[in-house]
């Protein structure tokens, strides 16, 4: 199973990743080999590992199933180094990783990943403790250890959304075993991590009514009095400091304007500087002018902090009035309160130009607190136009300027804006890495702390991190009833009313709705309340529909009218989804057809709206989601080909984000050999088959869980070391769902196409298929009896131009410099130069940016032998590790090379991992692969997982000397594999890996 980080770095052809989850181990090993542990007389790994322990302080925060003793901490703080483990752990772990190796079953892999865990090794943990809850999901202390290594590696920079990981993991093992202690305590833990005080001692109240009274009972009330003391307030920053004295100063000046002592604040910066010198530079009447003018200032920033724009408007415009000179500070503080003024009272459209004014004369003037303001605006002015990416480098400008300033409060306002840009981007990771700063930020202001937890509890909801968001909302519900403000309660009810609907928990969402609706009625002002009704909108839909689709449809309704408005468009197509769902349960099919096609329709105006660098991940998903419920309806009734092309239309949207979709013509798709094409639902799969034209329809009773964990599985033990028997039985349980049903569609007469295109749902995408068995009791792999070649949509599958590598101009590229943490690649050069051997037209050079660059422009067919680093969660955000200056490896990113439409025909990518990612909905083609395949590169061949050097290079001749005879790429890779196979010494996970992807030219 897939790690849930995308790996800092992944090998070359030649070498596994150096952070691998095996490699301490088989150190480990190696040091402790020798010694003898039948002294301890324990018979399980983890009883083994509990003796082993015994005595010693516990390394990690969290409290471990399997009956280990209390212990006290070994590192109190959290993100200190641990201790080195002793060898007795070592040789524990080394066992474990051996006996998981050759039987990858749950009770190994737990051993596993708690041998691993107190070994220090969070990594590895936490990969061998995922791998047992999908070997068994119904294990709650699998659940409540892997939510314990998740809250030890949370603690490295770069895996706060593990925080949030740790979370869902206790959450499941308390609703697997609402009395297990060791869940109970870790889900306090996770909250505790969180700060969220509130909802952490209603935790650790809950875990001590369970727990006996022991030492861990002792720990859970020393935890639960810690969040009780209030955290201390800030330093101040100085620019508080400096806005205190010149208020001071104001207050005396408008009385007595040349008796009052010149404030003192030109230390604070320039600024400050050029504040003393308009007032240094007046007397009498123009002096008081001046105090009466930072009074109204002072004042309009009060109002903005209070939500009241109006009032802050006409502040902030009397002073411009009273103050001429533009490029005064006075004027430029006055400008940055109407700034927010406008971008608040809806007329952000109005303000850009003024916001880049503003950023530019504080930059030149060294008014970096207004610099950072300016900044902070215009990214929220990208922001609710859909350009996210932008966004982000606002704030994050925004972010390094206030940082600068030690101004906490604001810093944390743009950390806000930044985590909730990349969460809209699909950047997860980095988006949990500013939640888990502001998280932990005590500005002192109670509407900022709602704001700093409501915005992660919004994200979490959107990430489908359930459990968290009910945490995060429940601590803003708190938040707010101290502070009395009715329209947050509204929202933070509302807010938790949803995540409880995610989690099934029906009777709590309807009374949080209710409590949210009275919330709403306090509101005395009527603008007020129209202004949060949006919020309470969505929320009844989402529990009412939930309750009862008759009564959730006109809640529905009236959510979408409550909720138009092009920034949040993919609210509303979640909404239209969830409304078509609610006619389709009450049988009324031709509502909820026409509602999908309303959305469709929305789909259609959003791409020729928005350009195709600015797409949104968000979006995407929500059409995914209106396209494939358009898929089951008319699957459903028995529409096969209409069915057909709402799923062409539904897979990789993004890659027709800004262009025209092409019309689906099944006999062109199907020429070249039949298409299989996949859609898994919550409740079935659907699989059809287009054999010459002809649309052949199946649905497999699986669920999408289900079938996710079996591919999940198969993913995993397929690359182990001596586990060839549970990758057999795991290929067959998948093969039973996904091929077997088929398999006679594609054997007509006895024969077989060449090639058979696959058109995979997400849940598919890791799958190896090559590798499946053809049939029950049928001794053959698919690899045996046909090609096989992935699509990112049906439309794609088409034939296209004939491609004769042998007299095509090759470009065969390498790369075997080490460095950002991957060892040199010594066999890269001798594999290019072996495959230049093989083609007249080819030039074989190191693989620099320029090169590589070229290649793509220039050449029909691209070779790469290197290291990737591939982002799985947003492959266009990988690079490759490509050869630079002094014998460096330099990464450069994909994007810098896949600037426009590629001319090459073909790329091999023979380094690991570059067709996996993560299955995201409407991606099509995955990976590094993916993002060639929509440069406009026809062909590529890569591997899903990490590879062997000996392995690779093999594979990788054996491919070429097909496709220098003519082969096509996925015959040519078809050879390669059957080669492999054929002698005997090469197991799946040397060959399966590699995959070969089409797609119909784009030129």
């Amino acid at each position: 199973m897939p790690a849930p980080e995308p790996p800092s770095g992944t090998s070359g052809p030649a070498t596994r990743p150096a952070a691998s989850s095996a490699a301490w181990l088989s150190l480990s090993a190696a040091v402790t080999a020798t010694l003898v542990w039948c002294l301890f007389g324990a018979t399980t790994g983890i009883e083994r590992l509990v003796a082993a322990m015994h005595g010693v302080p516990r390394p990690v925060e969290g409290r471990l199933s399997g009956g280990f003793a209390y212990a006290p901490l070994a590192v109190p703080v959290r993100g200190d180094t641990p201790p080195a483990p002793g060898w007795r752990v070592l040789e524990e772990a080394a066992r474990a990783q051996d006996a998981a190796d050759r039987d990858p079953s749950a009770s190994h892999l737990h051993a596993l990943g708690l041998a691993a865990l107190n070994a220090g090794h969070y990594d590895a943990a936490v990969q061998a403790l995922e791998d047992a809850g999908v070997a068994d999901a119904g294990r709650a202390a699998v659940q409540s250890d892997l939510a314990a290594a998740y809250l030890a590696r949370a603690a490295v920079p770069g895996h706060a959304i593990d925080l949030a990981r740790a979370v869902e993991a206790a959450n499941r093992a308390i609703h697997l075993a609402p009395t297990l202690r060791e869940a109970r305590f870790n889900y306090a833990l996770a909250l505790t991590a969180l700060h969220l005080s509130h909802e952490g001692e209603r935790a650790w109240n809950d875990y001590l009514e369970v727990s006996l009274d022991d030492g861990w009972a002792h720990e859970a009330r020393q935890r639960r009095d810690a969040l009780l003391v209030p955290p201390d307030d800030p330093p101040s920053s100085p620019a508080a400091e400096a806005d205190a004295i010149l208020g001071r100063w104001a207050g005396t000046a408008t009385e007595m304007p040349d008796e009052a002592v010149l404030p003192d604040v030109q230390r604070y910066g320039p600024f400050y500087v050029a504040v003393s010198g308009v007032i240094g530079a007046s007397r009498g009447d123009g002096r008081r002018r001046i105090a009466h003018v930072i009074e109204m200032l002072f004042a309009a920033d009060r109002a903005v902090a209070a939500a009241n724009y109006s009032e802050a408007e006409q502040l902030a415009g009397r002073a411009q009035a009273d103050t001429p000179d533009v490029e005064s500070p006075l004027w430029l503080w006055a400008e940055r309160v109407r700034l927010t003024t406008g971008f608040n009272s809806r007329r952000g459209v109005d303000v850009r130009a003024r916001a880049e004014r503003l950023a530019g004369i504080a930059k030149a003037r060294g008014f970096t607190a207004l610099e950072s303001d300016g900044r902070h605006r215009l990214g929220a002015l990208d922001y609710v136009s859909g350009s996210y990416d932008q966004a982000i480098r606002e704030y994050g400008r925004a972010v390094s300027l206030r940082q600068a300033l030690h101004d906490t409060r604001r810093e944390a306002s743009s950390r806000l804006a930044l985590g909730d840009g990349l969460n809209k981007l699909g950047r997860f990771t980095e988006a949990w890495e500013q939640y888990g700063w502001i998280l932990r930020a005590h500005p002192g202001d109670a509407g900022l702390r709602f704001s700093l937890v409501a915005g992660p509890a919004l994200a979490s909801l959107d990430q489908g991190l359930a459990a968290t968001a009910v945490a995060l909302t429940r601590e803003a519900e708190d938040i707010a009833t101290g502070i009395g403000h009715a329209g947050l309660l509204t929202t933070a009810r509302g807010l938790q009313a949803r995540a409880l609907v995610r989690l099934h928990r029906l009777g709590d969402a309807n009374d949080a709705l209710e409590r949210s609706r009275n919330s709403l009625a306090d509101l005395p002002d009527p603008a007020m309340r129209e202004r949060y009704l949006a919020d309470f909108s969505q929320a009844e839909a989402d529990v009412v529909t939930a309750q009862s689709p008759e009564r959730g449809i006109p809640a529905l309704v009236e959510a979408q009218r409550r909720l138009g408005g092009i920034s949040l468009r993919q609210r509303l197509l979640a909404l239209k989804v969830q409304q078509a769902r609610a006619h389709r349960a009450l049988g009324d099919v031709a509502a909820a057809r026409r509602v999908l096609l309303e959305a469709v329709a929305n789909v259609d105006e959003q791409q020729r709206q928005i350009a195709r660098q600015d797409y949104l991940p968000s979006f995407i998903d929500a059409s995914w989601d209106a396209f494939s419920e358009l898929v089951d309806l008319e699957a459903d009734a028995g529409e096969t080909e209409a069915a057909l092309r709402w799923l062409d239309r539904g897979f990789d949207v993004r890659r027709r984000w800004a262009g025209p979709t092409p019309a689906v013509s099944l006999a062109l798709a199907s020429r070249d050999g039949p298409v299989v094409a996949y859609l898994a639902r919550p409740d079935g799969l659907w699989v059809w088959v287009v054999v010459e034209g002809r649309a052949h329809q199946r649905r497999v009773t699986v669920t999408r869980d289900v079938l996710e964990r079996r591919a999940a599985r198969l993913a995993h033990v397929i690359t182990l070391e001596g586990a060839a028997d549970a990758a057999e039985d795991a290929a067959a349980g998948l093969a039973r769902d996904v091929w077997w049903p088929i398999a006679g569609l594609l054997q007509r007469g006895g024969d077989v196409a060449p090639r058979v295109a696959l058109v995979l749902d997400p849940a598919l995408q890791h799958v190896p298929f090559a590798a499946l068995p053809w049939g029950a009791g049928d001794a053959r792999r698919i690899v045996d009896v046909t090609a096989t070649v992935r699509c990112p949509s049906v439309s794609a599958c088409g034939p296209t131009a004939p491609l004769v590598a042998a007299r095509a101009k090759v470009s065969v590229l390498y790369s075997a410099d080490g460095g950002d943490g991957f060892a040199p690649l010594s066999a890269a050069r001798d594999e290019a130069a072996r495959i230049g051997r093989r083609y007249a037209g080819s030039a074989v050079e190191r693989a620099t940016a320029a090169a590589f660059h070229e290649a793509l422009n220039e050449s029909t067919v691209v070779h790469y032998a290197g290291h990737a680093l591939a982002d799985e969660r947003d492959p266009i955000r990988s690079a490759l590790l490509l050869a630079g200056e002094n014998g460096a490896g330099v990464r450069v990113p994909l994007s810098a090379f896949l600037d426009g439409t590629a001319h090459a025909r073909l790329v091999v990518l023979s380094a690991c991992r570059t067709s996996r990612a993560q299955g995201r909905r409407g991606e099509g083609a995955t990976g590094v692969a993916g993002e060639f395949l929509r440069a406009g590169v026809d062909e590529v061949v890569a591997a899903q997982w990490d590879v062997r050097d000996d392995a690779a290079g093999e594979l990788m001749d054996h491919l070429h000397e097909a496709l220098a005879e003519g082969a096509p790429p996925w015959t040519a890779l078809r050879v390669a594999q059957q080669r492999m196979l054929a002698d005997g010494r090469r197991p799946a996970r040397d060959w399966a890996a590699y995959v070969a992807f089409t797609s119909a030219s784009q030129r």
